[in-house]
């Protein structure tokens, strides 16, 4: 920007701005400081200040005044997609690069402008680091192994139907048993009695119905 002080009465000190795109502004601040103080807040006043288009010749004898800008603070908005912004010393943005890095592991890494992280057996850790000049910052990162499966849920009703099942196989099981061992005591048995007493066998009656 150019300036020209075009009025300073006691300790008020009106300036004339001129910008690039050839607008201009009038600006004041206090005055009784050093010119560099001044400037310095004239220069974050003419930020938001009303501009107006240049049509007549600006003010004779009008000087250049660009500051240094010092990458003084830098907020990062997300790590994971490594989004942040730089404030120069007048808490005014600052176009820096940022440069982005991941440390602490080899599971993660930056590509294709993303975090990449790698399947794990045992939790780890790694940090997102952002620079700018000589600003810092940091997060930690954790990955995590993935979960166990989980182990089934017995059914209830199917543990009580397996189990009738199985109530219901003893039971033919014993029947069948029964039957054969009644089968083979009358056929050892000789028609006419018991052999010593004379007496017939009594007959064997019906099975139950098996259920």
């Amino acid at each position: 920007m150019k300036y020209k002080i075009i009025k300073q009465d006691g300790n008020t000190a009106v300036f004339y701005v001129l910008y690039g795109d050839n607008t201009y502004a009038v600006i004041e601040v206090t005055a009784g400081r050093p010119l560099d103080e001044i400037l310095k807040d004239v220069y974050i006043l003419t930020v938001n200040a009303s501009r107006q288009q240049q049509v007549d010749s600006p003010p004779e004898g009008m000087e250049d005044y660009l500051p240094e800008k010092i990458a003084t603070t830098m907020k990062v908005n997300s790590f994971k997609v490594m989004n942040a912004t730089v404030y120069d010393q007048f808490g005014l943005k600052l176009e820096k690069p940022i440069s982005w890095s991941v440390t602490g592991t080899d599971k993660a890494r930056i590509k294709d402008g993303a975090i990449e992280e790698d399947e794990v057996e045992e939790e780890t850790h790694y940090y997102i680091v952002a620079v700018c000049d000589e600003l810092e910052k940091k997060e930690k990162h954790t990955i995590y192994p993935p979960a166990p499966p989980e182990e089934p849920v017995p059914d209830p009703i199917e543990e009580i139907r397996e189990e009738l099942n199985k109530q219901k196989a003893d039971s033919e099981l014993a029947i069948v048993t029964l039957m054969q061992m009644m089968m083979s005591v009358n056929v050892q048995t000789p028609p006419g009695g018991d052999g010593e007493s004379g007496e017939e066998t009594p007959p064997i009656p019906p099975m139950p119905p098996m259920p």
